[in-house]
């Protein structure tokens, strides 16, 4: 075993051989131990490298004269100098022979996996299981992770993600894209729900992976998700330990991101605030040097392109035309004439395709062009024309015209309230639930900050459409989250406001409250619905008839003169044609609170008789109040033959409801 080539190894190499020869074999084996342990180390790959072949040859010699017969199956110290074997052969470039020692150490894994259903328990497997499929042929390599993961029990285990991610290694050599990429997703799916740090960076790597592969099939959206999940991950992960490896993956996942953004969405506005974010962090001073230069010089070029492409933003006077002229078109839209809403809606649309066209804007403001001009569409189609599902479509056609990662949870939003407008609660409720979906995985905090308001909107669409399945519950839930009043917040944790978004959070509030109003009295809780009801920011016709059904609900054998006042006195409704119908859509029971329609509304005339006694100077009282009641108005009136049209309205809700609970 002598030779005359020397490295630092030389000696100890000499001693194992004379140990042989004197069958000191346990001694023989603990210096070889070390000196193979020594070499493999990471920080002494350069070494390896100027290794002497003659001296590799006496490793090899030295391991067959001592373990003739193999690595003991029940010795996983021994299969670790199997594998490290193997490896610096392969780094020597003597193929056949790191070969040999790396089947020999799988076939000893495929033996112990098939008798426990289980991987060794010893530190060194996974950095062993990685070396082992790096090297390995890829035919081959796949036949034994397929043998490997047929033996594996622990199907959620860290050790059988690391098997999968193996597989999914081979898989993407061999060029096999989609079965990589589901391979990659179904360990990440399973690491992302462990905590130790040694498997927290291979998640991190297996993401950055399978982003790679989205992007060769052009699954650019995906690949963008991907960039952000490692993005989060590596986040908190730095904070605790500034290493050179969790850095340098998190800066070229900032680079990934800059490109992607710049590349394939055209937004280099948001590119260059990843770029400025690095600048910032200064990150590159953890780095060793020849890796921050070349980071560097990255981050430079990919700067220097966000510059080439820069948009020159369209005057603000254009942009400001096409709000205006919407604002225009919508006020238009407030005749009660079929024609000029229909006029409208042509009008938006072609506002619409005009935003379409536009060359010179960045994507955050033609996506917020987009989005008012849809409310626009919102309030002809919707609130005017009570045709939601014509709005659908337009909503579809701008759909894939917003970025994922931008304000595309306000447009699920718009959708699902679409939706719910036209009782389509299940579909409203899955928008919903994509809306939140958007939120989490692109919720980047410095490319898009989530309005207040908008997660408000979301939860009263969210209650809506429980209530609307008849899950009072969960209604509850979503309505609770809805009602906040923003007076009551402290000033900083307000957001700024005109007069006509604080009219929608009041607006929003007292939705809230009705609805959970609604909603305890389903389940029979009336002091909670109470207590909703007087938290009702307006006195408003719909919260005047809760009170009045709230002393019904408690069955008091009288109902107070104040609650019937309060309904009584909306002057504005018993005179219009259709008080009918929006006495029954406040009731919204038709069959429990049938039989009080008539009482309520002799209660509504009997008011204003008194009013009109009172103006007159007469004495009132209340307790004979019927020998001032108009008869043959409340007869004529509450005729439902008349009416049956407006009823039609209130059963059709009905109607509606039950097709949803289908």
């Amino acid at each position: 075993m002598a030779t005359n080539e020397t490295s630092k190894y030389t000696i100890p190499i000499r001693r194992i051989g004379e140990l042989i020869k004197k069958k000191k074999t346990t001694q023989a084996k603990a210096l070889l131990f070390k000196v193979v342990e020594d070499i493999t180390k990471p920080e002494s790959l350069n070494e390896l490298m100027i290794f002497p072949d003659s001296q590799v040859t006496c490793l090899d010699q030295a391991y067959k004269s001592m373990y003739v017969n193999g690595a003991a199956f029940n010795n996983y110290k021994e299969w670790h100098l199997v594998c490290a074997m193997g490896y610096i052969l392969f780094k020597k470039e003597k193929l056949d022979c790191a070969t040999a020692y790396f089947e020999e150490w799988c076939n000893l894994l495929i033996r112990y996996m098939k008798k426990n259903q289980s991987p060794p328990d010893h530190p060194s497997f996974p950095s062993d299981l990685m070396l082992y499929f790096e090297n390995v042929n890829g035919v081959i390599g796949l036949e034994n992770i397929g043998q490997i993961l047929q033996f594996s029990s622990q199907r959620t285990s860290e050790i059988h993600a690391l098997f999968i991610s193996m597989k999914a290694d081979l898989l993407a050599k061999m060029g096999k894209t989609k079965r990589a990429t589901k391979a990659y997703q179904k360990a990440v799916t399973i690491l992302e729900k462990k905590t130790r740090l040694e498997f927290a960076m291979r998640y991190v790597e297996n993401i950055r992976r399978l982003t790679k592969l989205h992007m060769i099939l052009n699954n650019v959206d995906e690949a963008l998700k991907c960039h952000i999940k490692i993005f989060k991950e590596l986040n908190p992960l730095i904070k605790t330990t500034k290493t050179p490896v969790t850095i340098s993956f998190a800066l070229w996942c900032y680079l990934d991101i800059s490109s992607c953004l710049l590349e394939h969405y055209g937004d280099d506005v948001n590119a260059q605030l990843f770029l400025v974010k690095v600048h910032e962090r200064k990150w590159l001073q953890y780095l060793p040097n020849p890796i921050a230069e070349q980071l560097k010089s990255n981050f430079e070029q990919l700067l220097k392109r966000c510059h080439e492409k820069l948009i020159i933003p369209e005057p603000q006077d254009s942009i400001d035309a096409i709000l205006s002229r919407k604002t225009a078109i919508t006020k238009l839209s407030e005749k009660n004439d079929i024609n000029i809403e229909f006029e409208s809606i042509g009008k938006l649309n072609c506002e619409i395709e005009l935003v379409h066209r536009l060359q010179h804007v960045t994507v955050e403001t033609k996506v917020d062009l987009y989005l008012s001009l849809l409310g626009g569409i919102y309030h002809c189609y919707v609130n005017k024309l009570k045709m939601p599902m014509e709005a659908v479509e337009i909503y579809k056609s701008i759909r894939p015209r917003i970025p994922p990662y931008m304000k595309k949870s306000d447009f699920y939003t718009g959708l699902a309230k679409v939706y719910s407008e036209a009782k389509l609660f299940r579909k409203a409720l899955r928008f919903i639930r994509k809306g939140n979906k958007k939120d989490e995985d692109y919720g980047l905090p410095f490319i898009y900050q989530i309005p207040k308001e908008s997660i408000l909107e979301r939860h009263l669409i969210e209650g809506r459409c429980y209530y609307g399945l008849q899950k009072f519950e969960e209604a509850i839930v979503s309505f609770e989250k809805a009602a906040v009043d923003v007076t009551t917040l402290p000033e900083e944790d307000q957001w700024k406001r005109n007069e006509l978004t604080w009219f929608a959070q009041h607006a929003r509030f007292q939705e809230a409250c009705k609805g959970l109003a609604k909603c305890y009295w389903k389940l029979n809780k009336y002091n909670e619905a109470e207590r909703w009801i007087q938290k009702a920011p307006h006195k408003t016709f719909f919260v005047s008839v809760l009170k009045y059904i709230g002393e019904l609900q408690r069955r008091q054998n009288s109902i107070s003169v104040d609650i019937v006042k309060d309904v009584a006195k909306f002057h504005h409704i018993w005179k219009r044609e259709n008080w009918l119908c929006y006495l029954m859509l406040a009731l919204e029971d038709i069959g429990q609170y049938f039989l009080h329609f008539r009482a309520l509304y002799e209660a509504a005339l009997t008011y204003w008789t008194k009013i009109e006694t009172e103006n007159a100077g007469r004495e009132f009282d209340w307790g004979s109040r019927r020998r001032y009641l108009d008869k043959h108005e409340v007869e004529s009136k509450f005729n439902l033959s008349r009416n049956s049209l407006l009823l039609k309205e209130c059963f059709k809700n009905k109607i509606v409801t039950a097709k949803n609970q289908q």
